[in-house]
């Protein structure tokens, strides 16, 4: 028989099959509590997507068209190029999928 003295003054006497059967439930109910934070978190995940980073191109010059935009875009090293607008111009900026988003300048 083990007695345990509790914080809040009172002594209780267990023996160890039943000290032995508490922390079996007390381990199963944290294995059960552990499986359902898991499975919260894992569902509250939303969808990874590739973001795009995107830069105005350093050697397109003149009109912008979007087939020699995006030409210019490929000889950079970018996997696509539009024409987007800047004030009143319309200028040549590039996109590729990168880790962390790059906004226009």
């Amino acid at each position: 028989m083990s007695c345990i003295f509790f914080i809040y003054k009172r002594l209780e006497c267990f023996s160890l099959s039943e000290i032995f059967s508490r922390r079996l439930k007390k381990k199963l109910k944290m294995d059960h509590l552990f499986k359902v934070m898991f499975l919260l978190v894992l569902f509250s995940i939303g969808n990874a997507e590739a973001k795009d980073c995107v830069e105005w191109s350093k050697t397109f010059k003149g009109l912008c068209s979007v087939q020699k935009c995006r030409d210019a875009c490929i000889s950079e090293g970018f996997t696509d190029g539009y024409c987007a607008f800047l004030r009143r111009y319309r200028r040549c900026s590039c996109s590729k999928p990168c880790l962390f988003n790059n906004y226009l300048p």
